[in-house]
C-alpha cells in the first residue's frame, strides 16, 4: 500500500519495489485473493506484467482445475469446509487486470466519455473481452495473425476513444476500417 501511494522515495521506494517483485520466504506470504487487486496493481506499475500473468495462471488456473465457475475467497479448496465463500466478488483481480492491462482501457475522463485503449497481447496470441462503463460497454478484440496484429473495437457512440498500437496493426472501430499502424 505504501508503494502504491507513493508514500516512500529513494532507497526505500527501491527497496519496497525489490519486495513486491522478490518478496522473501520469511515475509507473511498473500492468503488471499483479495490483497492479490493491489499486488497486481503494484507489479503493472513496475512492469512486471509477466509476472501478474503468471501468479492467475497459477492461483485462478486451480480454482478453474476444481471446476470453479465463480472466484473464491482463499484459493486452497478444502472438502467440506463451508467457512469460506466460493463466490466472493472481490476475489476478482483479473477482471480489473484483463480490462486494465490487457484490453488496455482506461478512463481519461470522468464517466468513460472519453477513454485511452491500447491493448497488450503480453505474450498471449489472442484476448477477447469487455469492459463495463456507464454507457454500455466496450468490446475488444485481438489477435496477432503472425503477419499483423487484427485489433477490432466496439463501443457506444458517445465515447471517444484515443487508440494506442503497435506497429503493423489493423484497426477496426464499430466495424470501421481505421488507418492501419
Amino acid at each position: 500500500m505504501v508503494y502504491l501511494t507513493d508514500c516512500a522515495d529513494g532507497e526505500r521506494k527501491a527497496v519496497i519495489e525489490k519486495y513486491l517483485i522478490t518478496p522473501p520466504e520469511s515475509f507473511v506470504q498473500i492468503k488471499s485473493p483479495f490483497v492479490l487487486f493491489f499486488y497486481y496493481q503494484a507489479l503493472m506499475g513496475l512492469g512486471k506484467n509477466e509476472t501478474v500473468l503468471d501468479n492467475i495462471r497459477d492461483i485462478y488456473g486451480y480454482m478453474l482445475e476444481n471446476d470453479a465457475t465463480t472466484c473464491w475467497e482463499g484459493w486452497e479448496l478444502i472438502e467440506g469446509d463451508y467457512s469460506r465463500s466460493h463466490c466472493h466478488a472481490w476475489s476478482a483481480a483479473p477482471t480489473y487486470v484483463f480490462g486494465n492491462l490487457f484490453l488496455g482501457v482506461k478512463p481519461l475522463e470522468p464517466g468513460f466519455t472519453k477513454v485511452a485503449i491500447s491493448p497488450n497481447l503480453n505474450g498471449l496470441k489472442w484476448i477477447i473481452g469487455s469492459v463495463p462503463i456507464p454507457q454500455g460497454r466496450i468490446d475488444i478484440y485481438c489477435k496477432d495473425t503472425g503477419e499483423y496484429t487484427d485489433l477490432q473495437i466496439t463501443l457506444p457512440e458517445v465515447v471517444e476513444a484515443l487508440v494506442t498500437v503497435s506497429k503493423n496493426t489493423r484497426v477496426r472501430i464499430n466495424g470501421e476500417s481505421k488507418q492501419t499502424f
